[in-house]
């Protein structure tokens, strides 16, 4: 899933900048990093699926639960400062330009007892949440 890959790239990238770092620390991150962009990142419509079957990279679940982007952003930002990855710099970028344009514009926040962020999904085309009423 979306938030235990990220949480890998992140802890790992982060780890690899600490006094405790190895080189070993920032492989295991671009091993998380790759897997996470090849074949978690949705080419056509943007951002993260929340699930693929690893073994086939088959996506299970297509959603994009904001919860788990947000997760990947801060992946993507950990790993780009620790490795210098552009790649990774512009990934996060996209990322954010996609909640820009699809998390909140145009919408009326939600009472404060519908706040918890797992419960703000998307489908995978991103549409807006609350349309039509």
């Amino acid at each position: 899933r979306l938030v235990g890959q990220a949480r890998i790239v992140w802890f790992f990238s982060r780890l690899a900048q600490s006094k405790y770092g190895r080189t070993e620390h920032l492989k295991a991150a671009k091993h998380g990093y790759d897997f996470l962009y090849s074949r978690m990142w949705d080419a056509h419509y943007g951002g993260f699926y929340w699930e693929v079957d690893a073994a086939c990279s088959m996506v299970t679940k297509p959603d994009k639960h904001l919860y788990g982007q947000a997760f990947a952003l801060y992946a993507l930002t950990e790993y780009a400062r620790a490795s210098g990855n552009s790649s990774a710099t512009a990934a996060a970028r996209d990322l954010f330009n996609l909640f820009e344009t699809h998390a909140h514009a145009g919408r009326t926040p939600p009472p404060p007892a519908h706040r918890c962020p797992r419960a703000a999904s998307e489908e995978r085309e991103w549409p807006r949440l609350g349309r039509g009423g």
